[in-house]
């Protein structure tokens, strides 16, 4: 019974969490007269070695 239990709070918490799920609106693809300039690196946390990469 408590497989069952625990099976049901997780199904609970995951239904919630889709509903916690905003609905993002897809960014308009760059037209041909325009330039994108960005990246995204992890300057902190475990990874933030990789982020001398975006530095550079």
């Amino acid at each position: 019974m408590r497989v069952i239990g625990r099976m049901l709070f997780v199904s609970m918490i995951a239904i919630a969490s889709l509903g916690a799920m905003s609905q993002q609106h897809a960014e308009q693809p760059a037209s041909g007269d325009e330039i994108r300039i960005g990246n995204v690196m992890p300057y902190s946390g475990p990874l933030s070695e990789f982020g001398a990469i975006g530095q550079a």
